[in-house]
């Protein structure tokens, strides 16, 4: 069996992406397919085995949680510090890697594995419905939503970086990203 690397071609970094696969010799084992919708995007999840997310900054998003929903075994940096205390300790079980050679490591078990990669999977669409499925946020966003409605005000000494201004490094990184 030949492994494939599939990527969507988005974002500021795809076209050296692009020049490095292409440099590498490796081409053959990557497919690059252009941006799609969601409908789409669940259907490349369910259709692969397994899905790297990103190894640079420890915080999943959309992709993350997309690939839970789908429950599919995650390979990528999470930073544990930081979401154990949000999730009271349940803390996405993600293969955590934090250096190529972990990567690889985490990406040939799973490979090679499939009743790791089932179980993974298991474990995160578990995680995912257990953290943000409808039991847990539906009341929560009921309760967001009535504070809204009674125009309930933020508390003043609430940190959020949503307040700070946008710094130089954000901006450039957000115009690079129109440009693309």
């Amino acid at each position: 069996k030949e492994l494939r690397f599939i990527f969507l071609s988005w974002g500021i970094s795809a076209r050296e992406i692009r020049s490095r696969i292409d440099a590498s010799g490796m081409g053959h084992r990557f497919i690059l397919l252009p941006p799609v919708g969601k409908r789409r995007l669940i259907d490349y999840y369910r259709s692969c085995d397994i899905v790297l997310d990103q190894f640079v900054y420890g915080y999943y998003g959309a992709t993350g949680l997309e690939a839970a929903a789908i429950g599919k075994p995650i390979i990528m940096k999470l930073r544990t510090e930081q979401y154990a205390p949000l999730y009271a300790g349940d803390v996405a079980p993600v293969a955590n890697v934090n250096s190529p050679t972990e990567m690889v490591g985490a990406l040939i078990a799973l490979c090679e594995k499939r009743d790791l990669r089932l179980e993974s999977g298991r474990q995160m669409r578990a995680w995912l419905v257990r953290n943000h499925g409808e039991k847990k946020a539906v009341p929560l966003m009921l309760a967001l939503l009535r504070l809204t409605a009674d125009h309930v005000p933020l508390p003043q000494d609430l940190f959020s970086p949503l307040r700070d201004a946008e710094s130089d490094v954000e901006r450039n990184y957000h115009e690079r990203c129109l440009r693309s």
